[in-house]
């Protein structure tokens, strides 16, 4: 599930991230990734739940870095999945 494979992704980061790093994504993970897309398995999600992604970023009305740090976020977790961590 993508909530796994969010988790995973920040217990690595942990032992291998700058811990400012880690604390950023652990962050926008818990608060806001993994309440998004839930236990949804990833294989699950589709172009319209990562625009509705967006939409729930933008009304936030955050910071084009901010936006940014959240998508690339949500890539290292797809990524995951692509390069067998799991």
């Amino acid at each position: 599930s993508f909530a796994v494979l969010t988790n995973m992704l920040i217990q690595h980061e942990k032992t291998t991230a700058k811990e400012s790093l880690y604390r950023n994504d652990k962050g926008k993970a818990e608060g806001f990734l993994i309440p998004h897309f839930g236990s949804k398995n990833i294989d699950e999600i589709e172009y319209a739940d990562l625009v509705k992604m967006l939409d729930a970023l933008n009304a936030k009305d955050l910071s084009p870095a901010t936006k940014k740090h959240y998508l690339s976020l949500t890539s290292k977790v797809f990524s995951m999945d692509g390069v067998g961590m799991v």
